[in-house]
């Protein structure tokens, strides 16, 4: 199951942290608030800390003033990294957490009992467990998480389904798109948006893809940088060892292929493993699916830079026509 990535901390000056889980922070002098304010210039409930659609808000309620920066505030107001918050009592530091990431327009979810509900706030988890954010009646306890990334959604299988009928094996990710079905035997959810037009996740060589990837070997992995079409700046990620040796067996595939190409996985088994006795195709999908997940919570759309045929088999780096790769 994957975990929490919380949006925020406000860290105050003692050292002691506390994270701002998507539901919000109360802070205010009620023994029932997430931060129990002990001034008795504090009121009942002070303020709110809550991570929105539009980034970190605060909304003050005290009688006397919650300050951000020094300055008195009424009202709603968006935080920004390093933000200072006084209240009566108690001053705060505000971290953006750099895995903070939010959807660009709101997702639903239609499961059958024929009712729309919004995810407006991710990672979010359907299933059957009490835990679960939505609970569906007749799937397994948390089958599927939602997350966002690159302004789209990302589906992670939590256990074995299908996904527009194609079979989805526990872990795989797959970029949403609009009236996907997600099934779990004869149970089926639909996915749904609103507020503007789903992101198109079907990758096309010469519209969206990598412009320019450059691959550094370390000691134990590899450093990626990498600049999609569109984009001014290239993005940094470091990959463990298995995940860097896939990456460099698509940059630099062997002779008869191109960095681009379909690589077949009787190509990369022996490239990813040494000593490959035993490896199959499942080992292949399993170190894909956990690379996606990881370049997920990285921030990086997945399907803007791997592409795995949708039955297995091969797999390739999605490169525009003239991109620039770089492999040391």
């Amino acid at each position: 199951m994957s975990t929490q990535n919380w949006s925020a901390w406000l860290h105050r000056a003692r050292g002691t942290s506390i994270a701002v889980p998507s539901r919000g922070l109360i802070l205010g002098r009620r023994p029932d608030c997430d931060v129990v304010l002990a001034s008795g210039r504090a009121s009942q409930v002070q303020a709110i800390i809550t991570p929105t659609l539009d980034g970190l808000e605060l909304l003050a309620l005290g009688r006397n003033p919650t300050r951000v920066d020094g300055t008195a505030v009424s009202g709603r107001v968006l935080l920004q990294h390093k933000a200072s918050v006084q209240v009566p009592g108690a001053s705060f530091e505000v971290e953006l957490a750099k895995t903070t990431f939010w959807s660009a327009q709101v997702w639903t979810v239609h499961p059958p009992d024929g009712h729309q509900y919004a995810l407006r706030r991710l990672p979010y988890r359907l299933g059957s467990a009490r835990s679960d954010h939505l609970r569906i009646d007749g799937w397994p306890a948390s089958a599927i998480e939602f997350h966002a990334a690159d302004g789209g959604m990302a589906i992670e299988f939590l256990t074995t389904g299908e996904l527009n009928g194609i079979p989805m094996e526990e872990g795989a990710i797959e970029m949403a798109r609009e009236d996907d079905e997600i099934a779990f035997g004869s149970t089926v959810v639909r996915v749904g948006a609103v507020g503007g037009d789903a992101r198109e996740t079907t990758v096309l060589l010469g519209h969206d893809g990598v412009q320019s990837i450059a691959f550094t070997f370390l000691p134990t992995g590899a450093r990626l940088d990498v600049r999609f079409t569109g984009e001014d700046s290239s993005r940094q990620v470091v990959l463990s060892e298995l995940r860097a040796r896939l990456l460099a067996a698509l940059l630099q595939p062997p002779s008869g292929y191109s960095p681009g190409d379909l690589v077949p996985d009787e190509i990369l088994i022996p490239a990813i493993w040494s000593g490959h006795s035993g490896r199959t195709r499942v080992d292949v999908n399993v170190l894909i699916y956990r690379t996606r997940r990881f370049l997920l919570k990285s921030g990086l759309n997945p399907d803007r830079l791997i592409s795995r045929a949708r039955l297995g088999g091969s797999t390739r780096v999605l490169l525009v026509p003239g991109a620039q790769v770089t492999v040391e």
